[in-house]
């Protein structure tokens, strides 16, 4: 199955800082295309990038979207993590 990953973070945000490395460890692992990942660099206030916020109801970050080749959400992942970033990932994409 081929799916789109959003990343949305915030070089403001401490959490954000500390995720990245792991996230992009295990995208690296995964061998994914860095053409079906997004990243999304989020203001402070939540705001900005306004239009990707909205659509995908952005409320914390990091947030990872993941999205099937029917852009259907198949799996979130909002600030914390229920095992590691890694795990979790492979959780949701199976």
């Amino acid at each position: 199955m081929n799916y789109t990953y959003h990343l949305f973070s915030g070089n403001w945000c401490p959490m954000c800082i500390m995720a990245l490395p792991q996230i992009m460890s295990t995208f690296k692992e995964l061998e994914l295309d860095k053409s079906n990942i997004n990243f999304y660099d989020v203001n402070a206030f939540k705001t900005e990038p306004k239009e990707d916020i909205e659509k995908f109801k952005i409320r914390r970050v990091p947030t990872l979207v993941v999205l099937d080749e029917n852009n259907k959400e198949v799996g979130r992942i909002t600030e914390f993590v229920n095992k590691s970033w890694s795990e979790d990932i492979k959780e949701i994409i199976g």
